[in-house]
């Protein structure tokens, strides 16, 4: 209960103190001191400071940054003794997912565009990037002009020639408008005196003026976002080679120019099986699989089909350049492969002998290890990463 006394018309009314209106960061905020590196004196005795960072998925991580991670982390607490009371409070803030990520789908009818003849100063660790470019477009060539043989020496001699006549005026002037375009490469090959050159470039007129042409535009996409994908299932038969070629060169720039920023890039490839289908494709994927590991590269592999990937004379060298293999269940002519290429015990066989969602063998190194992995059905990562259709809704199924 509240009791209030009654005054009269003539009582004086109590004095309203009038509250101060912060006109100052230092008013709306009491600090002592803001030093230049960032921290905050509060009073004396206590400081703060904000720090802005990336995150990244622990659980996803090597392991060896695993390791890295758990002994930074390690390292930043025991910088406080035991005489220091100290918090951390971490906020997260919503990132914008057509910021972090970019889906870049190439087809004849699509208006995104990626020039094969983009390089950087960084493509090589050589003096002369255009050579490790040169051999880039040969194989493009090859697989272009086909045939049992490939290209003959003088074909590969004009071609050559033209490359280094085609870069000339970029490396002058490294404008973007200065980039060559494959038709630049076609039209250097018809003012060469060889008939051989004349023949690459009849080969290569449908990807210039013909309804294949897709290739031959400026990049017109931003391939420097924190997530690519390059969707090329649209692409047809007879661009699908060429364009499993020209993306794998367009994912070399990236990491080169990472490595320059002091970054790691991390390629994830599916259906890898088509890639070894091609010589010219396989030879070129099993060259840039070598040279990702000491470029800062991170690639993965992903096929159904173990049976082609196996089939490929160049495996043993992806094999031997893979630290890890993820292995679930296999049918049973694919196991007998893997016996013979893994040297896998008939026990370690059982587990990817009619196994269930999610169970496999690890392979790390010299080290075989069964797991069952039971990936929880109720969190939003399982509604993007599932691809059953049940589950898949309508707006995602195109």
């Amino acid at each position: 209960m509240n009791l209030r006394k009654k005054t009269g018309k003539n009582s004086a009314k109590p004095s309203r103190q009038k509250s101060a209106v912060p006109r100052t960061a230092q008013q709306s905020i009491p600090m002592q001191r803001m030093f230049e590196d960032g921290t905050c004196r509060v009073k004396n005795g206590y400081y703060t400071r904000t720090v802005e960072f990336q995150d990244i998925n622990y659980q996803l991580a090597l392991p060896e940054d695993r390791t890295a991670i758990y002994e930074e982390w390690c390292s930043f607490l025991n910088f406080f003794d035991s005489s220091i009371h100290f918090e951390l409070s971490f906020v997260n803030t919503a990132t914008d997912s057509t910021e972090f990520e970019k889906s870049i789908r190439i087809s004849p009818a699509s208006t995104q565009y990626i020039n094969p003849l983009d390089i950087n100063s960084n493509y090589s660790e050589e003096d002369n990037p255009l050579a490790l470019k040169a051999d880039f477009i040969l194989s493009l060539c090859e697989l272009v002009v086909g045939g049992k043989e490939g290209l003959l020496p003088v074909e590969k001699t004009v071609i050559d020639r033209c490359v280094h006549l085609i870069y000339r005026k970029y490396f002058a002037d490294p404008a973007p408008e200065n980039m060559p375009l494959l038709e630049d490469l076609y039209n250097a090959l018809l003012q060469q005196d060889e008939k051989e050159a004349h023949h690459v470039a009849a080969a290569l007129e449908i990807y210039v003026k013909g309804s294949l042409n897709v290739f031959n535009h400026r990049t017109n996409v931003d391939i420097n976002n924190r997530i690519v994908c390059f969707d090329i299932k649209q692409l047809g038969k007879q661009l699908k080679k060429l364009g499993m070629l020209i993306v794998q060169d367009a994912v070399w720039c990236r990491v080169t120019a990472n490595r320059s920023a002091g970054k790691s890039t991390r390629y994830y490839v599916d259906e890898f099986h088509l890639l070894l289908k091609e010589a010219q494709t396989a030879a070129y994927s099993i060259e840039i699989w070598k040279r990702f590991r000491k470029w800062g590269g991170l690639p993965t592999a992903i096929t159904q089909n173990v049976k082609d990937l196996l089939a490929s004379p160049e495996v043993s060298n992806i094999f031997e350049n893979s630290d890890f293999v993820y292995m679930l269940n296999q049918t049973n002519g694919d196991r007998q492969i893997l016996v013979k290429q893994l040297n896998i015990s008939p026990h370690q066989l059982s587990y990817v002998t009619h196994s269930g969602e999610g169970e496999g063998l690890l392979f790390y190194g010299n080290t075989i290890l069964p797991f069952i992995d039971r990936f929880p059905h109720d969190l939003e990562l399982y509604k993007i990463m599932t691809t059953r259709l049940s589950e898949v809704s309508e707006g995602d199924k195109s």
